[in-house]
Parts: structure tokens; C-alpha cells; sequence
């Protein structure tokens, strides 16, 4: 043997060809892959940063305003329950007999279904004249609720009647506010 060489057994070589070939492989992915780490980085810090500046996708645009609203899950409290159930019966005891309604049946929403939101303030959707809006239902169970008012049980049920009214097919958007149902008997806000 002269200076530095080694001589190994057949089975030997191959062992060490394919880890040569292996190292030599990794070598070369990295090569190719190292250029892109940093545009990789600054897509995932722009996409960080964009994502933050979106709106949630539970921000609602609620009536023909322009205006944004921002609005967060809330965890329905016992006592929307209590007041939801108290609409169903005030609801039942108002409807008048008629050819939708089979007098002494009572009216059921469906309070599982209802998704609870919650804004920090009343908006100004043109809904209510020139007064601003307190609280909301739409389509899907949704009822949104400023935080203000929250804890009103006027206010919750009233939006709870709609969502009943709703299930029930008696929700009518040229008339969102029906008598009996709205008469000041079974919500705060009466409707003439």
C-alpha cells in the first residue's frame, strides 16, 4: 500500500459507492432547493401578513351599506336558551288562526341551530331608519348582537322570533316585522 490508499472487499465498495452516491444525491437536492428558501420565507411572511389584513370570514356586510362589519363567534350564554323558549311560547300564544297556522300548534324554532355572533357596537345599516341597528337576523340560524345589548333578553328574542318565524316559513322580506308576532307583546320594539 502506498501513501493513503485503501483497499476494501468487494461488498465493502458497493456499500460505500452507495453512500457516496447518496451524500452525492443530497448534495445535489440541496443545491437545487437552497435558492428557493428564501422566496419560500418571504411568501409564507406575506401570506402572514396579508391573511392578517383580510377580514375575517365571518365579517358579514348586513343591509345596502358600504360599511364593514366586524364580528366574532359567541358562545351562546344559558340564558339565550331560556329567552329563545320564551319566544317560542310567547309566538305560540300571540299567532292568530289562519290558513298557514292550525290554531293551538305550537310555533318551534330550532335554538341548535342558531349561530350566535356579536359586534362591539350597534351599526347604521338603513334597515331602521335613521336609527341604528342593535342586533340582527339573517338567513341560517345567524342572529348578531352588539355587545351593548347582548345581554338584553328584549333584544334576543326578538331576534329569536324571527329565526322561529323563519323555521316555520313565516319570514317575509317585505314585511320583516309581522303583527301579531312584533307588537311590542312578545319584544321590545313594537312595529305599527
Amino acid at each position: 500500500m502506498s501513501g493513503g490508499e485503501v483497499y476494501l472487499l468487494p461488498w465493502e465498495a458497493e456499500r460505500r459507492l452507495r453512500q457516496i452516491q447518496s451524500r452525492e444525491r443530497r448534495r445535489a437536492l440541496l443545491r437545487r432547493v437552497i435558492p428557493w428558501i428564501p422566496l419560500a420565507l418571504a411568501l409564507l411572511a406575506w401570506t402572514a401578513i396579508a391573511h392578517a389584513q383580510t377580514p375575517a370570514p365571518d365579517t358579514v356586510r348586513i343591509g345596502p351599506t358600504t360599511a364593514v362589519i366586524y364580528i366574532v363567534d359567541l358562545k351562546a350564554p344559558p340564558e339565550y336558551a331560556r329567552w329563545y323558549h320564551q319566544a317560542e311560547r310567547c309566538v305560540s300564544a300571540v299567532a292568530p288562526a289562519g290558513p298557514w297556522y292550525a290554531p293551538h300548534r305550537a310555533l318551534r324554532g330550532r335554538y341548535q341551530a342558531v349561530k350566535w355572533f356579536l359586534t362591539n357596537e350597534p351599526w347604521r345599516d338603513g334597515l331602521h331608519g335613521g336609527m341604528a341597528t342593535l342586533a340582527a337576523w339573517q338567513p341560517g340560524h345567524r342572529i348578531t348582537l352588539s355587545a351593548p345589548y347582548a345581554k338584553d333578553s328584549m333584544i334576543v328574542m326578538h331576534e329569536a322570533i324571527h329565526d322561529i318565524l323563519a323555521w316555520n316559513g313565516m319570514n317575509d322580506e317585505d314585511n320583516p316585522h309581522p303583527l301579531p308576532y312584533y307588537d311590542g307583546r312578545c319584544s321590545k320594539a313594537a312595529y305599527p
